[in-house]
């Protein structure tokens, strides 16, 4: 089944699908512009599990500048975790739909 047919994609594959599309609502501009990947060592599944861990902690938020707020109150070097984890997933994802159109 293809990614845009399946019935409830999970909030972490609505937002990374938001995000390859440059829209971040997640994160503060800042966040995105600093954010550093080389401090992952994780490989892609342990890059899902923890992006969980953080998902799980904003479900209890329902909108999502409650939910910013919450990153936002992250320790600095978790919020940047956060941001890295994410956005090398959402590469991921470019990635992997750019090679399907060659």
């Amino acid at each position: 089944m293809d990614k845009h047919t399946q019935p409830n994609p999970s909030p972490i594959q609505q937002y990374i699908e938001i995000a390859a599309t440059g829209f971040y609502p997640l994160f503060f501009s800042e966040w995105v512009r600093n954010h550093r990947l080389e401090d992952l060592k994780l490989n892609k599944k342990a890059h899902v599990q923890h992006l969980r861990k953080y998902f799980k902690l904003l479900e209890e938020h329902k909108n999502i500048e409650r939910k910013k707020i919450a990153i936002s109150a992250m320790d600095e070097s978790e919020r940047n975790r956060f941001v890295a984890l994410f956005m090398n997933l959402v590469e991921n994802e470019i990635l992997k739909e750019k090679i399907l159109f060659h």
